[in-house]
């Protein structure tokens, strides 16, 4: 698909209450989830209905898809992945706070930076995709391609396993159309324009 607008975001799902001596408490009500949406450019007529189709089976009952940004294919220093090659990163380390782990596998040197974004499988039946966003400054692989120490948002599920192999370009999740925001779009001489969707993350 051609996209022409997309936009990712980490949804927040909790309570706030204020207290009487002024403080705020917020409990976590449930999974952060990724969120998304995006519009499509103008196609010709066959193309668009050819988008249409998938988008109608993606409404059905049960149908997921893999998403992933967009904007960004790759880590920021190495979008395409040339500098990755054949590498095959792993997690290396996860720490007890469940926000932070470490890689290795990578090429000596390579760099991460904040807001990289990076996926992994865990848990089964089903098998979940996780998707991360590096919140921590430039993290570089030392010689023996192993990383330091570093935090993701959001935090790290249950199932998340050392030795499991780690995507780096088009880090994905499994997502699923929002229901009541899949718009056609309308159509002008030979093309169609306005066609948009929105999607959520989902764990099953």
């Amino acid at each position: 698909m051609r996209i022409r607008s997309f936009s990712l975001e980490l949804g927040e799902r909790m309570e706030v209450s204020g207290l009487a001596d002024g403080s705020v408490l917020r409990d976590q009500l449930g999974p952060r989830l990724w969120r998304g949406r995006v519009e499509l450019h103008p196609a010709p007529f066959a193309q668009a209905r050819a988008m249409a189709a998938r988008l109608a089976l993606l409404q059905e009952p049960g149908r997921s898809f893999l998403a992933w940004p967009v904007d960004q294919a790759g880590p920021a220093r190495d979008p395409k992945g040339t500098l990755l090659g054949a590498a095959a990163p792993q997690i290396a380390s996860l720490a007890p706070d469940a926000r932070d782990l470490s890689l290795s596998g990578l090429p000596a040197g390579y760099e991460l930076s904040c807001g990289d974004g990076l996926s992994f499988l865990y848990g089964s039946d089903p098998v979940r995709h996780a998707f991360h966003r590096i919140v921590t400054g430039s993290v570089v692989a030392d010689g023996t391609g192993a990383t330091s120490v570093f935090e993701v948002v959001p935090s790290l599920r249950a199932g998340a396993a050392i030795g499991a192999p780690v995507t780096l370009l088009r880090p994905a999740f499994k997502a699923v159309l929002l229901p009541g925001t899949v718009t056609a779009g309308s159509s002008e001489r030979v093309r169609t324009g306005g066609a948009s969707f929105e999607f959520i993350q989902t764990l099953r």
